[in-house]
C-alpha cells in the first residue's frame, strides 16, 4: 500500500507540473498557491525541483502587490484571488488566506533546505516582510474578537471528509504563527539578527493569542462548542503552539481518538493531512500513523486505490470527487521518506543528513533513496530474528548522522565490509552518544551496514 500511494502521488505531481504546479490537469489547470505549498516537500523529494522553485520565486515577485497582498494563484489568472476580484476574498473580511499565502514562505524555505542556495531567500525575504508588516495586520482586527493576532477568515482545512469541520479561524491563525517562525529562520540565514528577534517576538505574541482563543481546557477547538477535531490538534502540535505541559497528553488524545473512535482513520482535510503523520510519529505513535496511511476504507488513501481503482489522488475523499488527479493529498510521501526511511536534510543542501528511521511494528522492510544536489542518499532497513539491519548511503561532501534504536553502542556492529566490527571502531564511523533511547553515530561519505542486536 505504501508503494501504491507513492506511485499515485508521483503520477499526480508529475502530471501537474508544467513550469507551474497546477491543481489538476483536467479542469482548472490553475497554479493554486495552497496546493503547491503543501506538496512542495513531497515534490522536491520525488523530483529535481530546484529550477522550478527558482522560477516560482520570480512568480512570487510578480504576483505580490505593493500593499503586500498576495493572490490565491501564482501566476494569477485574470486577477483571480485578489481582494475584490473573483473567488474567496470579499473586501470586508478575507484579504489574508494564510494556508494558501504560505506559498510565499514555505516554498522558498523548502527550496533552501533541499538545494542549499540562499539566493531564493534573498529574492523572497522582502515579500515575506511586506506580507507580515503591511498586509496581514489589516485583517487581524476583522474578526471582532478581543485578540489582536488572530484571524477568522480564510479557506481552512480544505476538503475534509463529509461532516468534518474546516477549522478556518484556528488554521489561519496557526499559519500566521508559522510564517513568523519561517521569517525568523530566513532572517538568521541572511544575517539579519534584529529582524530574526522581531519575528521571534511576533511568534510568541501570536502563540499567546492563539492559545487564549482556541485552547479550551486541554484540547483545541475552532469554536468553543466544536467536537474534537483532528486538524485542530495537529496544527498546534506541528507549529510549536502547544504549551510544553500539554504536548504529550494532546498527542495521546489525538492517537486515541483515531484508534478508539474513528476506526483507525484520520478525519482531516489537506492541511491536517500534511502534518498528521509526522506529528503522530514524532510523539511516539508511528504504529498509529502507519495504520492511518494504510487503511482501505473511507476516508483513506487506500480507499481511492482499493475500492475505487484510482491511479492518482482525489480532490477529496468521497467517490464523487470531481478530479481524480490532484496532488495536495500526496503529503504522506514526504513522511515515508523523512520518518519511515528517516532521511532528512539536517543542514541546507544535504550537507549534513540525518538517518533516523521510525519502524512500525507490522512493517519489516523498507528501502528509499533521494537524488540530492550532492548525490544519492539512501536508507534501507530490515527486521531480523534477533534485531535490525540498517544500511545508509552518504554522498561525497556530506556527513551522515545515524540514530539507531539501541541502549548501548555495544549492541551495534558495522558489517558492510563482510567483517563484524564494533560500530564505534569501524572506519568512517564516530560515536556521538546516546540520545532519546538511540545510539547516535556520525559517518562520512560512503555506504554502511549496521546490525542492531545480538547475532
Amino acid at each position: 500500500m505504501l508503494d501504491r500511494i507513492h506511485g499515485n502521488t508521483r503520477w499526480a505531481v508529475e502530471s501537474n507540473t508544467f513550469g507551474i504546479i497546477t491543481d489538476t490537469p483536467i479542469y482548472e489547470k490553475n497554479a493554486w498557491t495552497g496546493d503547491a505549498q503543501l506538496s512542495s516537500g513531497a515534490a522536491a523529494t520525488l523530483f529535481d525541483m530546484e529550477r522550478l522553485f527558482t522560477k516560482m520565486a520570480r512568480d512570487m515577485v510578480d504576483a505580490q502587490a505593493n500593499t503586500g497582498e498576495v493572490p490565491l494563484l501564482a501566476p494569477s489568472n485574470e486577477n483571480y484571488g485578489y481582494v475584490g476580484k473573483p473567488a474567496f476574498k470579499p473586501e470586508d473580511c478575507c484579504g489574508a488566506t494564510p494556508a494558501w499565502d504560505a506559498f510565499w514562505f514555505v516554498v522558498p524555505w523548502e527550496s533552501y533546505q533541499r538545494f542549499g542556495d540562499r539566493r531564493v531567500l534573498e529574492t523572497t525575504y522582502p515579500l515575506m516582510q511586506r506580507y507580515l508588516h503591511n498586509w496581514i495586520p489589516r485583517w487581524t482586527q476583522k474578526d471582532g474578537d478581543e485578540y489582536d493576532y488572530t484571524l477568522t477568515a480564510g479557506l481552512g482545512d480544505w476538503d475534509p471528509p463529509e461532516g468534518t469541520p474546516t477549522n478556518i479561524a484556528l488554521a489561519s491563525t496557526a499559519y500566521y504563527a508559522r510564517f513568523a517562525r519561517i521569517a525568523a529562520s530566513v532572517a538568521r540565514v541572511l544575517g539579519r539578527e534584529q529582524d530574526a528577534e522581531r519575528y521571534d517576538r511576533l511568534f510568541e505574541t501570536i502563540r499567546s493569542d492563539f492559545n487564549a482563543r482556541f485552547l479550551v481546557g486541554d484540547i483545541y477547538r475552532d469554536q468553543p462548542d466544536d467536537e474534537f477535531s483532528h486538524t485542530a490538534q495537529v496544527l498546534p502540535l506541528a507549529f510549536g503552539l502547544v504549551p510544553d505541559s500539554l504536548r504529550e497528553g494532546l498527542a495521546a488524545r489525538l492517537a486515541s481518538d483515531i484508534m478508539d473512535h474513528r476506526g483507525g482513520n484520520a478525519y482531516v482535510g489537506i492541511l491536517g493531512a500534511r502534518y498528521l503523520l509526522p506529528v503522530l510519529t514524532d510523539a511516539g505513535y508511528v504504529d498509529v500513523a502507519h495504520g492511518v496511511v494504510t487503511q482501505t476504507d473511507y476516508p483513506s488513501w487506500g480507499y481511492w486505490i482499493e475500492e475505487l481503482g484510482w491511479t492518482a489522488l482525489g480532490e477529496y475523499f468521497e467517490a464523487t470527487s470531481r478530479s481524480r488527479n490532484h496532488h495536495f493529498f500526496g503529503t504522506p510521501v514526504q513522511w515515508m521518506y523523512e520518518s519511515l526511511a528517516g532521511i532528512r536534510s539536517l543542514e541546507p543542501g544535504y550537507e549534513k543528513i540525518v538517518f533516523k528511521p521510525e519502524i512500525p511494528g507490522d512493517l519489516d522492510y523498507l528501502s528509499a533513496s533521494v537524488e540530492t544536489v550532492r548525490g544519492r542518499v539512501a536508507a534501507e532497513w530490515r527486521a531480523t530474528p534477533n534485531g535490525l539491519e540498517v544500511d545508509v548511503t552518504v554522498p561525497p561532501t556530506a556527513v551522515g548522522v545515524v540514530h539507531l534504536p539501541a541502549s548501548s553502542p555495544e549492541q551495534i556492529a558495522e558489517i558492510g565490509t563482510g567483517t563484524v566490527v564494533p560500530a564505534d571502531r569501524a572506519d568512517g564511523v564516530t560515536l556521538v552518544g546516546i540520545e532519546a533511547g538511540r545510539v547516535v553515530l556520525e559517518v562520512g561519505s560512503g555506504t554502511y551496514r549496521f546490525r542492531v542486536g545480538n547475532e
